[in-house]
C-alpha cells in the first residue's frame, strides 16, 4: 500500500488548484454568468489535448 491519494482524490486536489488559479488570474471562479462561449472553449481545450496526447505518443515511440 502507498500513502498517495487515490485518483478521485487527486482530481479533487487538481480542481481546487485550478479554482485558486482562476481566482488569481481573473478574480472570480468560472460560473454561468461568464461571457465566454463554453462550447468553443471546450473545443479548443480538446484540440490542445489531442496535441499533447500525440506529442506524448511520439515521445514514447522515440524512447524505444
Amino acid at each position: 500500500m502507498t500513502n498517495k491519494p487515490d485518483s478521485v482524490d487527486q482530481v479533487v486536489v487538481d480542481l481546487q488548484a485550478r479554482k485558486r488559479l482562476g481566482y488569481e488570474r481573473y478574480g472570480i471562479a468560472l460560473n454561468v454568468d461568464t461571457d465566454k462561449d463554453m462550447l468553443q472553449e471546450a473545443y479548443e481545450e480538446a484540440m490542445d489535448l489531442c496535441i499533447y496526447l500525440r506529442t506524448a505518443i511520439e515521445q514514447r515511440a522515440n524512447v524505444k
